[in-house]
């Protein structure tokens, strides 16, 4: 009777243990629910709209974007040398060979409302195409070949006085850097629709582009 007793004290236990299991199993799915999966809002702009930052961020919220706002005015498929031959101060520096539509060149005109610490990380902001399985980089390197203020290409912190607006020619190219052959710039982009992603939090901004050519 003992060993009868036993066997159903256990039988009990092992039953209580598998119900904890179970029930810490559901409240662990629970958990993950309602926080890890949770992805932020998206908003959806499209070009010629001004879209404001409100604050929102990519990666850090020191960032400090509060009053800040872009709009895309043009996009347009070009060649390095096009870029250049628009943009850039030293017209010499066209190269035979760099001639294929290999870029994305985005007008943007930039916003500021009464900031007069903050900024945007702009140059961080990769161009994404409606096949969603690449992304396109801006060009920090072309872009200082337009822009006085810039001299070695680095510049990422986009930074204007208050209440004023700018407007800069951001030339989008495959993620690759080859000096020595430059096939970043032989390389035709196919790609005519994106998505210039702005911010991820705490809420997504992005603005649908359409390259012309």
């Amino acid at each position: 009777m003992f060993n009868n007793a036993a066997r159903v004290i256990a039988k009990a236990v092992g039953v209580l243990g598998i119900c904890a299991i179970a029930v810490g199993v559901v409240m662990r799915i629970a958990w993950i629910n309602d926080t890890a999966l949770k992805l932020p809002a998206v908003e959806t702009h499209e070009m010629h709209e001004n879209v404001s930052f409100d604050g929102a961020f990519l990666s850090l919220a020191s960032e400090n974007t509060s009053g800040y706002s872009v709009n895309v005015t043009n996009a347009e498929k070009m060649s390095y040398n096009e870029y250049i031959e628009r943009y850039g101060l030293d017209k010499s520096k066209t190269f035979e060979g760099l001639d294929s539509l290999s870029l994305i060149c985005l007008e943007i005109e930039v916003g500021n409302i009464g900031n007069s610490d903050g900024g945007i990380f702009l140059f961080e902001c990769n161009l994404v195409p409606e096949r969603k399985n690449t992304y396109y980089i801006a060009d920090t390197w072309l872009w200082a070949e337009s822009e006085p203020a810039i001299t070695d290409g680095s510049m990422r912190y986009i930074k204007i006085a208050p209440d004023s607006t700018y407007t800069i020619h951001v030339p989008y190219k495959t993620n690759i850097r080859d000096e020595e052959e430059q096939t970043e710039y032989k390389r035709v982009i196919e790609d005519s629709e994106f998505n210039l992603y702005l911010s991820n939090m705490p809420i997504r901004k992005e603005i649908h582009v359409i390259a012309e050519e």
